[in-house]
């Protein structure tokens, strides 16, 4: 999931200069990877309890990690 994550958010903002976040319905990322909804939703949930990420409405963005 973690790799999946990184590669959508790279080729959504590729082109970018500023973070405009992955816009996904809750379906989506179980529809992508073809699994369940609730493995996602179990990583999603990990990630930003580990404040990895942020989520909106729709919206997941990835937060800079510090080395």
């Amino acid at each position: 999931m973690t790799l999946f994550l990184l590669l959508l958010e790279n080729r959504l903002n590729r082109d970018s200069t500023t973070v405009k976040g992955i816009d996904l319905t809750h379906a989506d990322p179980a529809k992508l990877i073809g699994t369940s909804q609730e493995s996602p939703g179990r990583s999603l949930k990990q990630f930003k309890e580990q404040g990895c990420i942020e989520t909106g409405k729709r919206n997941i963005y990835i937060k800079p990690q510090n080395s």
